[in-house]
């Protein structure tokens, strides 16, 4: 071991001594400073390999500098470094370096690449206290031109004299032409930015006795870089055209012009409309502040807290703007009438001459009122209108005008400011003004009432010839509690609204944007209401009816629900899509669950069920089966979609109750497990026999799995549903599967599944076969478990039947007997329905005699051992002579022959005299050779035949499925 030891030091030491050193570090470059503008031929550049560095050396001056650095990657990172170490100053691509320098001398500007991968760069150093090359002093008024400066490949730093004194406040403005971002900020001889950040005031007050300077520098993608400076003062502003108060109905009074900014007099403390908008009706951004450079509002309606000059500035407060085309300024006052029109009680019609000009409209309804303000659509601009009081007090916006539910509460009397919608061209337009909580005599004709056997009981409603919108009356003793009204047009095809309000002014429903359509209105007892009907001003007819939903409701075919199964109940849609039918179903209690569906040929009717008193049932307008509950009636809406084809033939309806206020349906066997599923449904649906069902004792957040075949070989396939307490039915279909998820309020609490099998959409006919399987291992929330084996005994060389009782037992379960180590599997030979009988047959044949272990392992790996048996001595061989008799039958459980007439149940034993029957001798038999039969099997089962008077033993001499 010393020896080889040291031979390892002989041979690593030489190798140790002759490593080499790092190489010196190369001489860093010496670099000029850069002045304001282009920088010249004071800019380092180079490529930086991955993971090497390079330094420049720069004579510094004491005060603050810009450290610009430009890579193409984004890779690299630079740093200076003084006589005491590294400065707080750090640059790469997307971060500039400000640098105070504390005193003047040679300074080391290190860049260093630590990615993987070379990049390019360019860099220069700006001391920010030189004033060489700063351009000549600007002005602070907001008219005077705004040059565009140009950066020597979007790589400088600028420098911009302004004409300002201490104390005043400048914005300095800027923004690029194209892309890009510009940094700018005042300083005055130190490069320093001397302006504190105040975030409630825009710009800088100007500290200090100047002179001032604004240093910028723009960068972007591109190069050069295009971009703008501008300084501005803002507490005393020059240059601003003024503004004045304006009247309505007019074009704005202040001159149009570019420049962005306008100093608003305001005569007094209140409310104005301050609206900077162009000639194309586009309105500006817009800012308002005080004397004290304090914003006051952001345009539109402004407060004013008092008299005095304010200052407008419109366009983004970060950027240089010039607006493209001149600007106006709608300047009005909110509480003022000047220009106001009086109008009366319909339609008015204006003309809306300008950009920016505002109407005014006096109206006659009296404190307290509702009204409705329909615009015309299809001709002219768009309008946007509000209520205003005396005041100036909102009363209500466009959306209640519209809506028919605008309430006047204010000081009378009221207007109506109307303009044109932003980016809408000016023209003429037409408003008709009515008041819906009490239409004059006459204004509005009564609405007649349809039924769902005759539509044609229907209000005609016209357009076109300045005609655009309609009103109704339904009387307060003509109407149900609930009806549906439905639009439909007859010619033309603009599209209109409608709205229903009650007398005292309450949108009771609307519908808006349609042409075909319709909604479901509850409406209030005892109260007349106004309909309102509002269309373009084009050539178009329509009709609007109304039918009573409730359970009053007429021409409704009418049955009562079904138990679950029960036979359909045909239906005569009629053929024409987007007519409306109407089926009625009764039940017995409000707390039953009745399950809807319509199933038609061609599978496009739409269903939609309302309650007794006309209100949606939980099942909405869809093609597909709901349950409801709740109402002792329910009024079934049927209608084929425009567009789709409707059927000229009978559709089907089934309406079962599924559920009462004692549980789910009693036709509706209970399973006493769903550990693994349910059995297997199987059978034939018709339009008699219309479903089966089955009742599982789910729990919550149990997933089943179910699949559904044609044993006939046909194409259709049954329809499943699982509902769980919600009635909802959570299944996904793919395919012939159906996924089903139980819910509950909390995991593991029992809910109960309901499994209905039903016919599909467009067979009156299927036959079929439903497995269902539990999808989350074990559901009901049971576990495999095993209670006994029995029998605890059997003699060696026979074939023990064992009965293995638990919870959760599995058809792929596994029985088996330990002996010597070595495991004996018996063969499973059948699982009861509730998974919680077992039974198997084991052949002892070779097992020694003994107490050995029981084995059940679960399906899922998981093994119990609950019994033992014991394997006795075989029995004893049987001794004499064989004599065939004449093959006779000696008992029948079904007459009565030899025993008595009854079932033989689980567990049962019956008693057969063989000796002296039958051709049988009635002494010295020690044996009798007989076939033993069952049928009318209920589960699965076997039977034991043995001598009367000796032990029962485990053996089967005829197992029973």
């Amino acid at each position: 071991m010393t020896l080889v030891l040291a031979t390892l030091m002989s041979l690593l030491l030489p190798v140790t001594s002759a490593q080499a050193e790092d190489p010196a570090p190369a001489p860093c470059s010496p670099l000029a400073l850069a002045p304001f503008g282009d920088p010249g031929d004071a800019v380092a550049s180079g490529t930086l390999a991955a993971g090497t560095q390079q330094c420049f050396t720069v004579q510094a001056e004491a005060g603050e500098h810009l450290f610009m650095l430009r890579d193409t990657r984004n890779l690299i990172t630079g740093s200076i470094e003084g006589p005491d170490g590294a400065l707080d100053c750090y640059a790469s691509a997307s971060n500039v370096g400000r640098c105070v320098v504390p005193t003047a001398g040679a300074y080391t500007v290190r860049v260093r690449n630590d990615q993987v991968d070379p990049s390019d760069f360019r860099l220069f150093v700006v001391p920010l206290t030189r004033t060489e090359r700063c351009a000549p002093a600007i002005g602070t008024a907001w008219d005077q031109p705004v040059p565009v400066r140009t950066t020597a490949g979007h790589f400088q730093v600028d420098c911009q004299w302004i004409d300002a004194k201490p104390g005043e406040r400048i914005i300095p403005f800027a923004s690029t032409i194209v892309s890009g971002h510009v940094t700018r900020w005042i300083t005055d001889e130190t490069g320093t930015e001397i302006c504190a950040r105040d975030f409630d005031r825009p710009g800088c007050v100007l500290p200090g006795d100047g002179p001032y300077r604004v240093l910028s520098y723009a960068y972007a993608d591109e190069e050069p870089v295009n971009y703008r400076l501008q300084a501005v003062r803002l507490d005393n502003p020059q240059g601003c055209p003024t503004v004045t108060v304006g009247r309505y109905g007019a074009a704005p009074a202040s001159p149009p012009g570019t420049v962005r900014c306008r100093v608003m007099e305001v005569p007094a403390a209140g409310r104005y409309l301050v609206a900077p908008v162009d000639d194309r009706n586009s309105m500006h951004w817009s800012y308002v502040y005080d004397g004290e450079s304090t914003e006051v509002c952001r345009g539109g309606w402004c407060t004013f807290p008092a008299a005095g000059s304010y200052t407008l500035v419109v366009g983004d407060p970060t950027r240089v703007f010039d607006p493209e085309t001149a600007y106006g300024t709608a300047f009005l006052d909110r509480s003022g009438s000047e220009g106001c029109e009086r109008v009366s009680e319909g339609l008015h019609e204006g003309v809306l001459a300008a950009s920016g000009q505002y109407d005014c409209l006096e109206l006659p309804m009296p404190q307290g009122s509702r009204i409705s303000g329909q615009a015309r659509t299809g001709t002219g601009p768009r309008l946007d209108t509000e209520v205003l009081d005396a005041a100036g007090a909102l009363q209500c916006g466009e959306t209640a005008l519209r809506e028919s539910n605008c309430s006047l509460s204010g000081v009378a009397p009221y207007r109506a400011i109307v303009h044109a919608e932003e980016g809408e061209e000016p023209g003429p337009y037409a408003i008709n003004f009515l008041r819906t909580d009490a239409p004059p005599p006459g204004t509005c004709a009564v609405m007649p009432r349809s039924t769902f056997s005759d539509a044609s009981n229907a209000a005609d409603l016209t357009t076109g010839n300045g005609d655009f919108t309609h009103c109704l009356t339904v009387p307060a003793a003509d109407h149900s509690a609930s009806e549906l009204f439905e639009l439909r047009t007859v010619s033309g095809t603009a599209s209109a609204n409608f709205s229903v309000t009650d007398e005292s002014g309450e949108l009771k429903c609307e519908r808006t944007a349609l042409r075909n359509g319709w909604s479901v209105c509850p409406l209030t007892p005892g109260k007349a209401h106004t309909v309102v009907f509002t269309g373009q001003d084009t050539a178009a007819s329509y009709t609007l009816s109304r039918r009573d939903v409730t359970s009053t409701a007429w021409g409704c075919t009418k049955s009562a629900a079904t138990a679950v199964g029960g036979p359909s109940q045909p239906g005569f849609y009629g053929g024409t899509a987007g007519e409306l039918r109407c089926h009625k179903v009764t039940t017995t209690a409000a707390t039953d669950r009745v399950r809807i569906d319509v199933r038609d040929p061609k599978g496009t009717l739409n269903i939609m069920a309302l309650g007794a008193d006309g209100r949606s049932a939980d099942c909405s307008f869809r093609n597909r089966s709901c349950v409801v509950t709740g109402s002792t009636s329910y009024q079934v809406l049927m209608q084929v979609p425009l567009g789709l084809e409707a059927s000229d033939t009978y559709h089907r309806l089934d309406a079962w109750r599924v559920a009462t206020a004692d549980g789910p349906a009693a036709e509706c066997p209970r399973a006493a497990s769903a550990a693994y599923g349910h059995a297997p449904l199987t059978g034939t649906l018709t339009e008699e026999r219309t479903a089966v069902c089955a009742v599982l004792p789910t729990v919550s957040n149990d997933m089943l799995k179910v699949t559904v075949t044609n044993p006939s070989g046909g194409t259709d396939r049954a329809t499943v549903s699982v509902y769980d307490g919600s009635w909802a039915g959570n299944c996904m279909k793919s395919g012939d599967e159906y996924t089903c998820s139980v819910r509950s309020s909390g995991t593991g609490e029992a809910a109960p599944a309901v499994l209905v099998v039903s016919l599909p959409e467009k067979a009156s006919q299927v036959a079929y076969r439903v497995e269902t399987a539990c999808h989350s291992g074990v559901c009901g929330g049971e576990q495999f478990d095993v209670d006994s084996v029995t029998p605890g005994s059997a003699p060696a060389g026979t074939t023990a039947e064992l009965t293995v009782k638990g919870e959760a037992l599995h058809q792929s379960d596994r029985v088996e007997l330990l002996v010597n180590g070595t495991r004996h599997a018996a063969e499973v030979t059948g699982v009861s329905a509730d998974w919680r009988t077992l039974k198997a047959s084991l052949d002892l044949k070779g097992v020694p005699e003994g107490t050995w272990t029981v084995s059940v392992v679960s399906h899922r790996g998981f093994e119990q051992h609950p019994a033992t048996l014991t394997v006795t001595p075989p029995l004893p061989k049987v001794t004499g002579t064989y004599k065939p008799v004449q093959p006779t039958r000696l008992m029948d459980t079904r007459t009565g022959l030899g025993v008595p007439q009854a079932k033989v149940g689980a567990g049962q034993t019956v008693t057969l005299q063989v000796a002296g029957a039958g051709g049988v001798p009635a002494s010295g038999v020690t044996a009798v050779v007989m076939n033993v039969t069952a049928t009318t099997v209920t589960s699965t089962t076997y039977v034991s035949v043995y001598p009367n008077g000796t032990t029962r033993t485990s053996a089967s001499n005829l197992n029973v499925r």
